[in-house]
């Protein structure tokens, strides 16, 4: 056995891919991300007027400020931050698929974004991460989940939200184990001094 093939070996013998969203973070793992700022939120099941998602935290998986009434994350210091966002959607009885849209075949869209709200834009929302797709109005039952991520400069004092459409949020899968289906977060990649 080749030394490549003896490394890959013991990497894959000895690291197992957790994903982050389910990481229950030991000592060793805590020492080495504790000092950047990161969330993890899962989905609350919530809705303001504005369209924007509530979530709540996992104890131990929050290294910046999350103002609930807002449905915001506070960005603490300038740098290049990676967020990701998993939405799991479901069919369900009454979908808003009048009869004619079923027997034409057309499609109910669902969407969501990421967008920060910032002084530079006088704190009007901007949309920094996008995701739509449609589902049949003729199948059912079907379930949707739609993953996003992106690296993006951010500025301290800028507040991320996730905001859907109310007609979206009905369609929201809440169900099944904690973690595993509508969840989001942001972590500082690296920052510029």
């Amino acid at each position: 056995m080749s030394l490549v093939h003896r490394q890959r070996h013991r990497l894959q013998r000895n690291y197992q891919f957790v994903p982050m969203a389910q990481r229950d973070m030991g000592p060793a793992e805590t020492t080495k991300t504790n000092s950047k700022p990161y969330a993890d939120l899962q989905v609350s099941g919530s809705l303001n007027e504005e369209g924007i998602l509530g979530w709540t935290q996992k104890r131990g998986k929050l290294r910046m400020d999350y103002n609930s009434s807002e449905g915001s994350l506070l960005i603490p210091e300038n740098g290049f931050y990676v967020i990701y966002l998993q939405v799991s959607y479901r069919s369900i009885e009454n979908m808003d698929c009048s009869s004619k849209q079923q027997q034409m075949g057309s499609s109910k869209f669902l969407s969501h974004e990421i967008r920060t709200l910032s002084k530079k834009y006088s704190f009007h929302p901007q949309p920094i991460i996008a995701a739509l797709e449609t589902v049949s109005c003729k199948e059912e039952p079907w379930w949707k989940t739609m993953h996003s991520n992106a690296r993006v400069y951010l500025d301290k004092g800028e507040k991320l939200q996730v905001k859907l459409s109310p007609k979206t949020f009905k369609l929201l899968d809440m169900g099944g184990k904690p973690w595993t289906k509508t969840f989001w977060g942001v972590y500082l990649d690296s920052n510029v001094n």
